[in-house]
C-alpha cells in the first residue's frame, strides 16, 4: 500500500491575499474534499496560509472550527458498535466482531486463499444512517478490490452502495437508510480479505 496525498488550499490560491478573505471555501466544498480524499484512501493536506501578521486569518480559523465540529458530530456514534456480527467465513482468531471492537490491532480475516465473503451486522433495532466507514488491516497491505453494502428491508436484501478498493479508509456517502440489518459483501480480493474497522454513521 502506497498512500497518495491530496493537496489543496482553503482559499482560491496558495498564498494570503486580503481580497480573498471573503473567498474561503465553503464548508460544503471542504467536506466534499474531505470525503473524496481522506474517505478515498488518501491523505489530505489542506493549505492555510498565514496573513501579514504571521497568523491564520480569522475567516480561515472559523472555517477550520466548523470542519472540526461537523467531523466530531458525524463520528461521535458508530451505530454498528453493539451489533451482533456473523461472517460467512473467517480464520481462527479473526472473527468479524473484531471489526467493531475499536482495537486497530484486531481484524477480521478470511482463511488463506478465500477472496470473497460476507459479514452481517444485526443492529438490534432499526437505525438510520447515511455514511459507512471501512478500514483494511493496512499493515498487511491493501487486498479488497470490490465490495457491496446491502440493507435488509424485512423480506430481502437491497443494495445500498458498492465500491472498489478500501485500503486505509473508505468513507461512503449515500441516501439515508433505515434498517436493522446490514450486510457487507466482499466479492473480489487480491488475496484473503482483511478488515479492521466497520462503522455506520448519520451525518448532521
Amino acid at each position: 500500500w502506497h498512500p497518495a496525498q491530496v493537496d489543496t488550499s482553503i482559499r482560491p490560491g496558495w498564498f494570503y491575499h486580503t481580497e480573498e478573505d471573503e473567498k474561503v471555501r465553503s464548508l460544503d466544498t471542504l467536506m466534499h474534499i474531505y470525503y473524496n480524499s481522506v474517505g478515498g484512501n488518501s491523505q489530505l493536506l489542506l493549505n492555510v496560509p498565514p496573513d501579514k501578521r504571521g497568523r491564520f486569518s480569522d475567516n480561515d480559523v472559523k472555517r477550520l472550527h466548523e470542519i472540526g465540529e461537523v467531523l466530531r458530530a458525524t463520528f461521535k456514534t458508530n451505530l454498528a458498535k453493539d451489533a451482533k456480527v456473523e461472517a460467512s467465513q473467517f480464520s481462527p482468531g479473526h472473527d468479524a466482531s473484531k471489526t467493531i471492537d475499536d482495537n486497530k490491532n484486531n481484524f477480521w480475516a478470511t482463511s488463506e486463499g478465500v477472496t470473497s465473503a460476507s459479514i452481517v451486522y444485526d443492529l438490534g433495532s432499526k437505525k438510520t444512517f447515511d455514511l459507512a466507514n471501512l478500514q483494511e488491516n493496512i499493515r498487511n497491505g491493501q487486498h479488497i478490490e470490490e465490495f457491496y453494502l446491502d440493507a435488509w428491508d424485512g423480506k430481502d436484501w437491497k443494495q445500498i452502495t458498492r465500491s472498489t478498493t478500501i485500503g486505509h479508509r473508505r468513507l461512503l456517502r449515500f441516501d439515508s437508510v433505515t434498517t436493522d440489518k446490514v450486510r457487507l459483501r466482499i466479492t473480489k480480493s487480491r488475496v484473503n480479505a482483511e478488515l479492521t474497522s466497520f462503522g455506520l454513521y448519520k451525518r448532521p
